[in-house]
């Protein structure tokens, strides 16, 4: 697949909670070309010295514009949440090998994902729902700071499980305490991952 690399128009840069930001960007060619589950490389410093790297972020959306979901962890994210609208950030992408497809025989599709790995499962959930499948997501945080708002995947008819490791929302515990929820015949479920390992 051929990699586009542009100058992009930022067209939101927000806080969606104490722990997360959303960009969304317009990028019309490199929203065509992506797929889910693959990811963007941004440099953070329009001069490219410092950070000298790009960053790698997965693909949030992909529909008319191209939206990122991010954590400020760093000097090169926290140059990126300083972004407005109307500044340009130049983009490589789309990297990286995209997402199996389920067999459209497939009863269940489950989504797990810890913190920033909700990124990818958004994308998925836009191609998904226009599919049969009953689309679970079974999503963890360490505590409140760290829950994304799942509003859009609840949108997207996906029945939505949280855990926190203190219980401030959700369920207490892991991830793991909902895996008594997924169909226990494997012909008819399909599980995609993306969180740190249990």
């Amino acid at each position: 697949m051929e990699k586009i690399q542009n100058k992009y128009k930022v067209l939101t840069n927000e806080k969606l909670s104490p722990q997360y930001w959303h960009m969304t960007f317009d990028a019309p060619d490199l929203a065509a070309a992506v797929k889910p589950g693959q990811f963007v490389h941004i440099r953070t410093d329009e001069q490219g010295l410092q950070p000298f790297f790009r960053r790698p972020f997965s693909v949030y959306r992909a529909q008319k514009y191209v939206e990122i979901f991010y954590d400020v962890v760093g000097p090169g994210t926290k140059l990126l949440s300083l972004k407005g609208k109307g500044d340009f950030i130049d983009v490589l992408g789309p990297l990286g090998t995209p997402f199996k497809m389920p067999p459209e025989t497939t009863k269940q599709v489950v989504l797990i994902a810890g913190g920033i790995g909700i990124a990818p499962m958004m994308i998925l959930s836009d191609i998904l729902k226009k599919r049969k499948h009953d689309l679970v997501l079974f999503y963890g945080g360490r505590d409140r700071r760290h829950v994304y708002p799942m509003k859009e995947f609840k949108d997207n008819g996906v029945k939505v499980h949280i855990a926190t490791d203190d219980g401030s929302v959700g369920t207490k515990g892991l991830v793991s305490v909902f895996f008594d929820k997924i169909e226990k015949d494997p012909g008819k479920a399909f599980i995609y991952t993306c969180a740190p390992i249990l």
